[in-house]
């Protein structure tokens, strides 16, 4: 199952090979909360690998809820993967299998290695750029999300005028924007604003 990260942390969209939606819809409503290798818990401990079959051999608690929602579900064990821009958590992997095959342990493969892989590939998806543009200009410039607005139609090379009309606001708060913008992200022209976040995106 593979997952996006939301602004807060928590599962967004998913695409799932092999598994129900039930699976899901259960999980976030009832058993989120109690998974062990839960996501939300992984990025609180900043983990990046985490195998059920260690966490069973070591003897670590696990619930017994959790362990029959895994059962019914056919599920003997499971890895989960994190992948992370900067400080920004963006995305997850997590594998699952069956009682007839091997346990994922941590002397089969280099899964660390194999995270850091597709960490790399995913940093170049757009969803991740944007998000990290975003995260840019609202928390390291303060930037207010009609600016980011603002922004966002500069990018395409909107004039003023155009993007008053798109956004349903006046010539003169359109201009009172761009200013404000410029004072913010430290520049003095639309093409450096464009640079910037040219930069940002592609870093």
């Amino acid at each position: 199952m593979f997952y996006w990260f939301d602004d807060s942390g928590r599962i967004g969209d998913w695409v799932a090979s092999g598994l129900p939606q039930s699976f899901m819809d259960s999980y976030r409503n009832l058993y989120e909360d109690i998974d062990p290798l839960s996501p939300h818990e992984m990025l609180r401990q900043r983990t990046t690998v985490a195998l059920f079959h260690d966490m069973i051999m070591t003897k670590q608690r696990v619930d017994e809820r959790w362990l029959g929602h895994l059962a019914q579900s056919n599920i003997a064990d499971e890895l989960e993967m994190v992948f992370w821009k900067d400080d920004m958590p963006v995305a997850g992997l997590g594998l699952f299998r069956t009682g007839d095959e091997p346990n994922y342990t941590s002397d089969m493969l280099d899964w660390e290695a194999i995270r850091s892989f597709f960490e790399q590939s995913i940093h170049s998806h757009h969803s991740v750029k944007q998000r990290a543009l975003d995260r840019f200009l609202k928390l390291t410039c303060n930037c207010s999300a009609r600016e980011m607005d603002v922004i966002m139609m500069m990018l395409t090379g909107a004039s003023n005028c155009e993007i008053a009309e798109a956004l349903h606001i006046g010539l003169a708060t359109v201009k009172t924007h761009v200013l404000s913008i410029f004072d913010k992200l430290g520049v003095s022209s639309r093409n450096a604003v464009i640079s910037l976040a040219h930069d940002v995106y592609s870093s």
